[in-house]
């Protein structure tokens, strides 16, 4: 076993050696969190088990498969016996989804060894640096074995695997036809190939009350892909009093009349009929994740999960809060206006339907010393490719916000101030919570109305402030990058003098160094010091 910084697994196997990386125990502390790193490390040593058993007895691609489906196997074995349940990341932070970083987390997979933390059937290899997979297409044995877990009963199972851990040099595929009783060269000649294209969705669900009060649902179940396998489709129907129900498509085009065939078009529609005592409140397609799926047709900048259920689900994250005490103007405070005065807090939140990759909106509501209360609302619309699972590379944001000013603020004059804003962004950063490469060129238009009241004349102020900025993230080595931007801005007085908060701040902290017209650029240089800090150096000009 050796130890060093392997990133793209948590524990990898080899012919003669596990790999394990140096980040192996920085994980939450708990026994559920240090069981996703403790499986993988289990995993990685049955495999190096079990290929020193197998190899030579097939020829190359069958001891491929073999070797890594009984590991797997293996390891259903170590994890009953350890008492680890059947739960993976969602399950566990599923009650907290409105955290923004585990949503972040959930839905974008960002985070060191992800797969490790997800259900799934298939072992993703972005790139197939591995010494056994580099040269040729072919799957880990976890395809094999999970999609013989969707056919086979398992006694069935046990008798395939009693049969070659007998007899090693057995043909696998005649002792798996052997334990099913049919012929299964279609089931290896599917899943040894690569992995079909195919996308699930719920596509109508039709609900008719009956005589009796009961209610009758024809849920209707489309998949699309041009070369789609032939594997079993999960679908859980949900009534509003809780009762669950799960349903089963074997992803036969020859399952009866409920199949719809549509020629040269790759999509099939399979009609479910269900009775219950309520109405539904939701259906779900592969409610376990054990499907693989990717968009079909033209459009393929949408996340293929989002149409897995229906009504899509409600999502509600803050994204941010603050909350400030001016020390000294709270103790010196008399009264409890005065004390209030002194305080300052925001709170940013973000609503969409789940997995929606087209709109979002956002509520902000806040107050400080010269705003007594202010809130603000706005929506994001998407656009252009797929940068990750979460967002597109272009946005429009429009966003407003009205603001109730205080006599005690910085004017000494109350009123009511507006504002309006309009961007434009092209973002190509794949995690922009942690980026290690792209781009950011972003233009906005700032409108800002100050209604003053309690003035003996009108003194209302009405400016418009344009800017423009590129951010570059240059990678320099490993976890280390350079990032360089560069800001434009301009403010217009349109209506009286311009305020003190609308001049344009540049340099420094919070933009305290000085307050001009224009800012120039800055470049930043950043590292992680830990698993959750990073450091950085900045420079403005």
């Amino acid at each position: 076993m050796v130890q060093g910084p392997l990133r793209a697994e948590i524990a990898q196997a080899h012919p003669s050696a596990v790999l394990v990386s140096d980040q192996f125990l920085q994980v939450s502390p708990g026994r559920r969190f240090q069981g996703f790193h403790q499986a993988a490390a289990a995993r990685a040593m049955l495999d190096e088990i079990m290929y020193g058993a197998y190899v030579g007895r097939h020829d190359p691609s069958t001891d491929l498969w073999l070797y890594d489906a009984t590991a797997t196997a293996l390891l259903d074995v170590w994890r009953a016996r350890r008492a680890q349940g059947d739960e993976f990341a969602s399950d566990i932070l599923r009650r907290i989804t409105f955290v923004p970083m585990v949503d972040n987390f959930l839905y974008t997979g960002q985070a060191a060894f992800a797969q490790s933390y997800f259900r799934g059937s298939e072992d993703v290899m972005p790139l197939r640096l591995h010494p056994l997979y580099f040269s040729h297409p072919l799957p880990t044995g976890r395809r094999i074995h999970e999609k013989m877990v969707d056919l086979l009963t398992p006694s069935q199972r046990e008798a395939f695997y009693e049969k070659v851990a007998r007899e090693r040099s057995a043909d696998p595929v005649a002792a798996a036809e052997a334990a099913y009783g049919h012929s299964l060269g279609w089931f290896f000649d599917q899943w040894l190939a690569a992995y079909p294209g195919v996308d699930y969705s719920v596509q109508k669900v039709d609900s008719e009350q009956q005589g009796d009060g009961r209610w009758r649902h024809t849920i209707t179940i489309r998949r699309e892909g041009e070369h789609a396998a032939v594997e079993p489709v999960q679908v859980l129907a949900t009534e509003r009093g809780g009762q669950r129900h799960y349903l089963v498509w074997n992803g036969s085009t020859a399952s009866g009349t409920n199949i719809e065939v549509s020629p040269g078009t790759g999509t099939v529609d399979h009609v479910f009929t269900l009775e219950t005592q309520h109405k539904l409140r939701s259906v779900m397609v592969d409610p376990r994740t054990r499907l693989l799926e990717e968009p079909q047709g033209k459009q393929r900048n949408v996340d293929p999960l989002y149409n897995n259920r229906s009504p899509p689900s409600f999502r509600f994250v803050y994204t941010g809060f603050g909350f400030e005490v001016s020390a000294s103007e709270f103790l010196a405070g008399n009264t409890p206006a005065a004390r209030l005065q002194a305080l300052s807090g925001r709170v940013l939140f973000e609503m969409s339907r789940r997995r929606d990759l087209g709109s979002i909106g956002h509520l902000q509501l806040h107050r400080d010393r010269e705003s007594a209360a202010a809130i603000g609302g706005g929506a994001t619309m998407w656009f252009g490719e797929k940068v990750n699972r979460r967002r597109r590379r272009g946005r429009v944001r429009l966003f407003g916000e009205v603001h109730s000013l205080t006599a005690r603020g910085l004017d000494g004059v109350g009123g009511v101030r507006f504002a309006q804003s309009l961007s434009i962004i092209d973002d190509t950063r794949k995690f922009s919570l942690w980026p290690d490469r792209g781009h950011r060129l972003a233009f906005e238009l700032y409108a800002q109305e100050t209604l003053r009241t309690g003035v003996p004349a009108p003194d209302h102020r009405h400016s418009l402030t344009a800017s423009a900025s590129w951010v570059h993230i240059w990678p320099l080595a490993h976890q280390h990058t350079l990032a360089s931007r560069l800001e434009l801005t301009m403010m217009v007085p349109i209506v009286g003098r311009p305020e003190f908060r609308s001049l344009v701040r540049a340099g420094g902290v919070d933009g305290l160094g000085a307050y001009g017209e224009t800012s120039c650029s800055a470049a930043e240089w950043r590292w992680p010091s830990s698993s959750t800090a990073t450091c950085s150096g900045r420079t403005s000009m």
